[in-house]
C-alpha cells in the first residue's frame, strides 16, 4: 500500500514537474507579415523573397530584411522579456559577411545603429543546417557599450549584408582607391534559407500561455437596455457570439461578485468578427478595477479613424498612460479587476458586432492599425480575399481569432446511405492550434488571424470529420470516402480518379468521421458529390453472387476486384478497409 502511494505520489510531481517544465516557442518566418524585405535595398536590384523556401536573398553591401514589430515606429515593440532565447536554425546559406541584429525601441528611434545589439557570429558560407542560439536570460548588451536592449519593447529583427566586394577601391584610406570608380552593385548576393527561428520561454508552474475570457465567462448586456416588453428594442446575442447592440447599449464581462486578476499577463487583446470600414461606428471600450478606476484612453477602440482591428491593451502601462485632460489612474489594480464593457457609439441606432476572441497574453499578436487598404496585410495569417460569404477550410498551427469570418464545425450528413448535403454549425470563440476549420468570410476585406498566444503545434489535429495531414500542401488519395471543398466554396467533391491536392492551411473531410445530423440553424449547407455510402444499411441485400465464392463488393453490390478505403461485402460479411 505504502508502494502505492508512493508511486502515485511520483507520478504527481513528474506530472508537475512537466507542467512546470512546459515550453512555448514563438516562430518566425518571411511569410510573416511582420517580414519587411526592404529594411533596406538597392531600387535597381531589390531583395527577394522565397516564402516557399522560408528565404531571402539580400542584394548589395547594407541591404537588409528582417522582421519589423508594433506597427510604425512611433508605437511600441513588442514584448520579449519572459523568453529565455531566440533559435536561429539556418538550413544553408550562399555568400559571406551576414550579421544579425536587434534593435529595441530606442536604437530604432534616435539611438541609432550603434545602439543595437549584434549577434557575435558572423553568418558565413555553409550548405548543412547551423544554429546560433542568442541567450536573453542575461540581458543582450548594446554595440555602443551604453547598457543593454530594453527586451520588453523590441522593434526589430535584421539580416544585414556587409560585404564590400569593392572596398579597396570605395575607401579613399585604401592605397586602390579609385575617386572615379562607381560601383553598380556594392557586395555580392547573400541567400539564406531558414530552417526555423524562434523565440523559446519555459512556462513557469501553473502558468498558461493565454487566457481565453470568453471561455468561462458570459457576455452580458446592462439591465437598463434589456426591455423585453418592447419586441425588437432589445439588445442580444445570437449563437454566433455575434452582439445586436442598441446605441450607447453596454455590454461586456463583469466581475463584480469575485474581481479577476490579470496582474500576470501583460496584454488584454480583444478581436472582431467584422472589420472595421468607413461605415462602422465606434466601439468604446471601458477597463474598470474593483475601486471604481475607470480606464478610457481610446487606445481600445475599432472605428474609421485609423483604430486597429485587433485591440491590444498594455496592462502594464494604464497607470502611466493620460486619458482626457491629461488624467492619469496611478491606483488602477490589474489583480481586481470588475469589468470589460464596450458600447455602440456613431450615430446609429443598432449594430451587429461580432466578437471574435477576448484573451490575455503576454505575446503580442501582429498588429493590424488601421482600416485602409495597407493595414489589411497585417496579422499574424492572412488571407486575400475580394467577396463577402466566401468558404473556404482553414487550419493554423497556433490559437487565434479571425477578423473577417464567421467560423463554423462540421455538424454531420443528411443520409449516410446516401450523402447529398453536408451540415456545418456556428462556431465561437478563438480556434485551437492545430484543428481545422470551415470560415465564410464577411465582407470585401482579407481575413486576419491574431494568435492567441506563443505556443505552436507541430502536426494538424483532427476536429471531427475535418481533418489535416500537414500545415504545408500535401495530397490526398484517391479515395470515395474523403471530400475536398471546390472552388465556389458550395460542394464537398469525393476525391476520385488521382490524388487531390490540398493547399497549405487548408483541409478535407474524412467521411467515416461523419453521422447524420439535422440542418443546423444559422449554420451552413454544402452539397456532396461522388460520395459513396458509409454506413452498412441494407446490406443484407446484396446477393449478386453466391456468399461463399470469396468476391468481394461494395455497398451498393458492384464486384470490387481490389478494394481501397470504405465498407465491403465478402462472403455476406462486412469488412472495412482503412
Amino acid at each position: 500500500m505504502k508502494k502505492n502511494i508512493l508511486l502515485i505520489v511520483a507520478m504527481f510531481c513528474l506530472a508537475i514537474t512537466a507542467i512546470a517544465q512546459q515550453k512555448v516557442r514563438q516562430f518566425y518566418r518571411v511569410s510573416d507579415p511582420t517580414f519587411n524585405q526592404k529594411v533596406w535595398d538597392w531600387d535597381e536590384n531589390p531583395n527577394e523573397v522565397n516564402a516557399v523556401e522560408n528565404s531571402f536573398t539580400i542584394h548589395g553591401m547594407f541591404c537588409a530584411v528582417g522582421w519589423d514589430f508594433g506597427g510604425p515606429f512611433w508605437e511600441p515593440g513588442v514584448d520579449m522579456s519572459k523568453y529565455d532565447k531566440l533559435v536561429i536554425r539556418l538550413k544553408s546559406v550562399v555568400g559571406n559577411n551576414l550579421t544579425f541584429n536587434i534593435r529595441d525601441y530606442a536604437s530604432f528611434n534616435g539611438v541609432g545603429e550603434e545602439g543595437q545589439y549584434t549577434m557575435p557570429d558572423n553568418v558565413v558560407e555553409m550548405d548543412e543546417e547551423v544554429e546560433y542560439e542568442i541567450d536573453f536570460r542575461e540581458g543582450l548588451d548594446r554595440n555602443n557599450g551604453d547598457g543593454q536592449l530594453d527586451l520588453s519593447n523590441i522593434k526589430q529583427f535584421k539580416f544585414w549584408n556587409y560585404w564590400d566586394v569593392n572596398g579597396d577601391k570605395t575607401n579613399p584610406e585604401n592605397e586602390n582607391y579609385d575617386p572615379d570608380f562607381v560601383d553598380p552593385a556594392p557586395g555580392p548576393d547573400v541567400t539564406v534559407t531558414i530552417s526555423a527561428m524562434y523565440l523559446e520561454r519555459t512556462l513557469e508552474n501553473g502558468e498558461k500561455d493565454y487566457l481565453n475570457l470568453l471561455s468561462e465567462n458570459t457576455l452580458q448586456f446592462t439591465d437598463e437596455f434589456l426591455n423585453e416588453e418592447e419586441p425588437g428594442s432589445a439588445s442580444y446575442i445570437d449563437n454566433t457570439g455575434t452582439l445586436h447592440m442598441n446605441e450607447n447599449a453596454e455590454a461586456g464581462l463583469f466581475f463584480e461578485d469575485q474581481p479577476a486578476d490579470w496582474s500576470n499577463y501583460k496584454y488584454l487583446v480583444v478581436v472582431p468578427q467584422l472589420p472595421a470600414s468607413e461605415s462602422t461606428p465606434y466601439i468604446r471600450y471601458l477597463l474598470t478595477d474593483a475601486d471604481d478606476n475607470v480606464f478610457d484612453a481610446g487606445t481600445l477602440r475599432h472605428g474609421w479613424w485609423n483604430r486597429a482591428r485587433c485591440a491590444v491593451q498594455d496592462l502594464t502601462t494604464i497607470t502611466s498612460t493620460a486619458m482626457d485632460e491629461d488624467a492619469y489612474l496611478e491606483n488602477f489594480d490589474a489583480s481586481k479587476i470588475a469589468s470589460l464593457k464596450w458600447s455602440l457609439w456613431g450615430g446609429v441606432s443598432t449594430w451587429e458586432y461580432g466578437i471574435a476572441g477576448a484573451w490575455l497574453t503576454n505575446t503580442a499578436p501582429a498588429y493590424s492599425t488601421g482600416i485602409g487598404d495597407g493595414t489589411d496585410n497585417t496579422g499574424d495569417y492572412i488571407i486575400e480575399n475580394a467577396s463577402e460569404n466566401n468558404v473556404m477550410t482553414l487550419c493554423l498551427p497556433f490559437a487565434s481569432a479571425l477578423c473577417g469570418a464567421q467560423v463554423y464545425d462540421i455538424a454531420g450528413i443528411d443520409n449516410p446511405a446516401e450523402p447529398a448535403e453536408l451540415y456545418a454549425k456556428p462556431y465561437s470563440g478563438i480556434l485551437e492550434a492545430g484543428k481545422p476549420y470551415i470560415i465564410r468570410t464577411n465582407s470585401t476585406r482579407n481575413v486576419t488571424a491574431f494568435r492567441a498566444g506563443a505556443n505552436e503545434v507541430a502536426q494538424p489535429e483532427a476536429n471531427g470529420a475535418l481533418v489535416a495531414d500537414e500545415f504545408v500542401t500535401y495530397y490526398v488519395e484517391s479515395d470515395k470516402n474523403y471530400l475536398v471543398l471546390n472552388g465556389d466554396g458550395d460542394t464537398f467533391e469525393a476525391v476520385t480518379g488521382r490524388a487531390k491536392r490540398v493547399n497549405s492551411n487548408t483541409a478535407y473531410i474524412d467521411c467515416s468521421k461523419l453521422t447524420k445530423a439535422e440542418e443546423q440553424e444559422n449554420g451552413l449547407v454544402f452539397s456532396v458529390k461522388g460520395a459513396q455510402p458509409f454506413e452498412a444499411d441494407g446490406i443484407t441485400n446484396v446477393t449478386a453472387e453466391p456468399v461463399e465464392n470469396g468476391f468481394i463488393f461494395d455497398l451498393s453490390g458492384r464486384k470490387v476486384n481490389i478494394p481501397t478505403r470504405g465498407i465491403y461485402v465478402k462472403n455476406g460479411r462486412k469488412f472495412i478497409v482503412k
